[in-house]
């Protein structure tokens, strides 16, 4: 466990012509695809159109502005953040630049910095030893620079993608016996690394690093963004005593830049998933959270306030109708209750906080969450959920099979059979599907939900299909079902039938489609 717990991400990296002599960043050029090429590329101007999906409230500021750097150090302050951790991009860079100002006004606010080592061109873990000692000589011994007694005052540094370096060279640099070591130099720290699949844990044991984090404000998008698996990581993490850092987002939206990854869309359910990924990382029992991030911008996952606006063809999005100021307060609520967590629970979060954090996770409440229920073939093994329970634990996956939530089959026909228990009424049942066209997860062709009393005679009163599948880019989960005239059943049977094979339009047709289901509301 850190002594400071409530980590912020922090981007310097932001120009205007007044500050600056020209707009940085925030005419960041629109990406053309998938693989983040920039060729024959096209930028936004900076001013009123700027590349993000929401529009700061303080307008297109430099961070070479004094008084806006330090307002932003007092909002992270007011939010309960600890520590602001600061993009850093080498040696001389804008970023570099920026240092002096941010430790003065971190001084100021009592906020620790310590540094987010970016992938500049052409970076190796012989640059990266120079970097260290760059660092060390030129920052390191400033008040504001963030170092942990309990681990012998080293500072901390986040390494993000350090995967494009082979794991063998970050063991001549972090290992003890290799050749670049900084251990016990003035150059050594606790590194914490980026962790995105799961096969990287063996690369942070043979790299030598200290631990690891998960960034992405996108749940799903990789192992280490998934929720359901930071308990495991946790415990893994103890085992290997490496430190875990869980990363929480309000949301995620880089479309502005990247017009082709709505897939990764995570919008942000007026805080409700700010709420989830909190309650879920603390469930976690980390060493420290990880905010993502106070003024990333172009990927939507700022909590620094915006505002509504529009311009000729865009309206940005907003918090509405919430407040600008909203996720500095809920920033504040989460690491005050973080705190009082650690304080009750001598390093555990105590049972009092898991409780609080069940009921803030808006677990829908309905009749199947007592119920037994049976499918009449497993999941497939890559998209188990949590089990078949998963499908009646009151929790809705995201709208992408990577959400861990899903159970995915690869056949013709699904039927779940549930006991309810007991005789109830129910006027409501509905069931979540998932359509991810990319991923050759369809929707199901038909659906039908029967009921029974004595579970031998059902009588079908929910019937859906669809004719034609329709070319649909953007993954969504769509209900099936719905409210009925109320009827008595213990007993509820649901059948699901997929379409033969993919459309003749799909790169996949001919081939079996996928079916993902989730949970199964009944009321």
């Amino acid at each position: 466990m850190l002594e400071r717990t409530v980590h912020a991400f922090y981007y310097p990296w932001w120009g205007n012509p007044v500050t600056d002599g020209a707009y940085r960043h925030w005419n960041h050029e629109i990406l053309t695809g998938a693989s983040q090429s920039v060729q024959d590329k096209d930028q936004y101007p900076g001013g009123k159109d700027i590349g993000a999906s929401f529009y700061p409230e303080a307008g297109c500021y430099s961070s070479q502005d004094s008084a806006t750097v330090c307002s932003h150090f007092l909002q992270m302050q007011q939010a309960g953040i600890e520590v602001a951790v600061i993009s850093w991009w080498g040696k001389d860079s804008f970023e570099d630049r920026t240092m002096p100002l941010l430790l003065a006004c971190a001084q100021k606010y009592d906020i620790a910095v310590a540094l987010h080592l970016e992938p500049y061109p052409q970076r190796s873990v012989l640059s990266t030893r120079e970097d260290l000692e760059y660092l060390s000589q030129q920052y390191g011994q400033h008040p504001a620079w963030h170092r942990e007694a309990q681990f012998g005052n080293l500072p901390l540094y986040y390494l993000y993608d350090s995967y494009h370096i082979p794991v063998s060279e970050w063991a001549r640099l972090l290992q003890p016996s290799g050749d670049l070591t900084v251990r016990d130099t003035t150059q050594d720290a606790m590194f914490v690394n980026l962790l995105v699949e799961a096969d990287d844990r063996k690369s942070l044991l043979e790299a030598g690093f200290d631990g690891f984090y998960t960034y992405f404000g996108a749940t799903g998008f990789s192992y280490g963004s998934t929720p359901v698996n930071w308990q495991g990581l946790s415990r893994w993490a103890n085992e290997q005593h490496l430190l875990f850092v869980p990363c929480v987002a309000p949301g995620y939206d880089d479309t502005r830049v990247r017009p082709w990854n709505s897939v990764n869309t995570r919008p942000r359910k007026q805080g409700a998933y700010y709420d989830r990924l909190w309650s879920q990382a603390l469930a976690a029992d980390p060493d420290c959270i990880g905010i993502t991030s106070f003024n990333e911008w172009h990927e939507g996952t700022q909590i620094e306030p915006a505002c509504p606006l529009t311009v000729p063809g865009y309206t940005y999005r907003d918090y509405l109708p919430l407040d600008p100021e909203y996720y500095l307060r809920r920033t504040r609520f989460w690491s005050d209750r973080y705190r009082e967590c650690l304080r009750k629970g001598s390093g555990h979060i105590a049972a009092d906080c898991v409780s609080e954090l069940q009921v803030l996770e808006n677990v829908i409440q309905h009749f199947g969450r007592s119920a037994s229920i049976e499918i009449n073939r497993p999941p497939d093994e890559r998209y188990p959920g949590q089990g078949c329970t998963t499908l009646l634990d009151g929790r809705l996956a995201e709208a992408t099979y990577r959400d861990g939530r899903w159970l995915g089959f690869n056949e013709q026909q699904l039927q779940v059979a549930i006991d309810l228990g007991q005789e109830v009424s129910i006027s409501e049942c509905r069931t979540g599907f998932l359509s991810q066209q990319s991923a050759w997860i369809f929707l199901p062709e038909s659906f039908q939900v029967a009921f029974s009393t004595d579970g031998e005679s059902f009588q079908i009163l929910i019937r859906d299909e669809i004719a034609v599948v329709e070319q649909d880019e953007n993954p969504a989960r769509r209900e099936y079902g719905g409210c009925i005239t109320p009827v008595r059943a213990r007993y509820i049977r649901i059948t699901a039938s997929a379409f033969p094979e993919c459309p003749e339009w799909h790169v996949g047709a001919g081939e079996a489609p996928w079916t993902f289901i989730d949970e199964i509301v009944i009321k």
